[in-house]
């Protein structure tokens, strides 16, 4: 779920940002124009989990649901028993820079399931907190993470396997509505990922489709929104497990 080497890395970042302990609430939050165009951009998924969980939420007792997008922002949440006075809404973000280290933050930086335990939470108005949390993978896509967290008792074992099962009935249900997205990578990204691929830097990239350093910044920040990735070595490698690049011709052309 969680090394101690990671939380503690997580707790090193925390403090060289100099993130306060002493937060009421995350730092960032989205305003109500930009939430929106969130909340329609990852409609489905948002629609299968609010109805999914509202249909369950009479079976669980101090429960917080979470559904959180690829940048870790917080687009829908459903507060069960003692937590229905959960005070977070929609559009904060959950990334460790905005909330210090917890499981939806971990599960960004891990890319695999997170719990943790009170005392691991970086932020005072975490700690008194379980959590949860694992990326919601829909067609070889990180699309978001689910998250739960629970007030003042361990996320116990059946508790993790409803997530799961909603991570699986999402992607199931959501996998025809974002499969007709494919990859909407225009000719100029695509030869901007196949340089990259082949260990071209940025400025070699400019150089090589003759274009400016910020154009070929635009295709970077593109590349990594469409895939799905947080860094240009992990778009690469799911342009490959996606065929998106043939890893013999970028071999060949390296030579």
């Amino acid at each position: 779920m969680i090394v101690t080497d990671a939380f503690l890395l997580s707790w090193e970042r925390c403090l060289k940002r100099g993130l306060r302990q002493d937060l009421i609430s995350p730092l960032r939050a989205l305003g109500r124009e930009e939430l929106r165009r969130k909340i329609e951009e990852n409609f489905p998924a948002v629609s299968v989990f609010t109805n999914t969980v509202k249909e369950i939420v009479d079976y669980l007792e101090g429960s917080v649901f979470l559904l959180c997008d690829q940048e870790g922002i917080l687009l829908s949440g459903v507060a069960t028993g003692r937590n229905r006075q959960w005070k977070m809404e929609a559009g904060v973000s959950f990334a460790e820079e905005s909330c210090g280290t917890n499981a939806v933050g971990m599960a960004m930086i891990l890319k695999g399931p997170v719990h943790l335990s009170p005392s691991h939470h970086y932020c005072n108005f975490l700690k008194k907190y379980y959590s949860y949390a694992v990326p919601l993978d829909i067609n070889h896509i990180v699309r978001g993470y689910l998250g739960v967290f629970n007030a003042g008792q361990p996320v116990k074992k059946e508790l993790l396997a409803i997530v799961d099962l909603l991570v699986d009935r999402i992607a199931r249900e959501c996998n025809d509505y974002y499969a007709k997205e494919e990859v909407s990578l225009n000719e100029q990204q695509l030869q901007a990922l196949n340089l990259y691929a082949r260990g071209r830097t940025t400025n070699a990239v400019a150089l090589e489709l003759g274009i400016s350093v910020n154009t070929v910044k635009y295709h970077k920040k593109r590349i990594f929104q469409v895939m799905g990735a947080r860094s240009i070595s992990e778009a690469v490698a799911k342009a490959f497990s996606m065929k998106i690049l043939a890893v013999e011709e970028v071999i060949k052309q390296k030579n």
